[in-house]
């Protein structure tokens, strides 16, 4: 995570000195700061209309607390979140915390902690997002193998024919046609439907 990328971050914290201080040791790094500030609705709309790596948000924030903000935020995308807060806060904020809330850093906050976190946060918000797409892929996989076997099962059904011949007709039909496996399926799914409602 230490090479040449610059990640754009956004720090919301009502203490000017803390906010100040997050800002500086992450400006000495590959971060680049888009947005900062002390208000909930103003971080939340901030971060709708906003392309950003990652979020450091305060539990306590105006008009709205980082929470109930970061909560909001992960109804329309996923952005990895550190939450400040004071020490005797974390256990309530950690019944609370989704998926895209990764870290926390508790007050008062360490100089020394401010980075790790934010490669860590970082570092597993890209790990999940890839365990998500391959979640994904996998499901279209499946999905589509469905639709394969029943497709097979029409033709044996239909033909009086082994499965390998169902498989073996299935294949040529598909590369005749310079179509997907799966896409063939599909004409023979249709064709045997429309065949039954006749």
């Amino acid at each position: 995570m230490n090479g040449p990328n610059q990640y754009k971050v956004g720090v919301w914290h009502k203490n000017q000195s803390v906010r100040e201080q997050i800002v500086l040791i992450l400006r000495k790094h590959n971060f680049v700061i888009l947005g900062e500030g002390v208000n909930g609705k103003a971080f939340y709309d901030w971060a709708i209309s906003n392309a950003v790596d990652l979020v450091i948000v305060a539990a306590e924030l105006d008009e709205l607390d980082g929470i109930t903000a970061l909560l909001r935020v992960a109804g329309h995308k996923a952005i990895p979140a550190i939450v400040v807060a004071p020490t005797d806060a974390l256990a309530s904020i950690e019944l609370m915390m989704a998926d895209h809330i990764m870290s926390f850093l508790s007050e008062p906050v360490r100089q020394a902690e401010i980075l790790p976190n934010a490669y860590l946060v970082l570092r597993r918000f890209a790990q999940m997002q890839r365990l998500k797409d391959e979640l994904s892929t996998f499901r279209n996989t499946l999905s589509e193998l469905k639709i394969c076997y029943a497709a097979k099962v029409e033709l044996m059904q239909a033909e009086v024919i082994s499965e390998p011949i169902a498989h073996q007709k299935l294949q040529r039909m598909a590369t005749d046609n310079r179509i997907r496996l799966v896409e063939a399926a599909r004409r023979i799914l249709e064709d045997m439907s429309g065949t039954k409602t006749r």
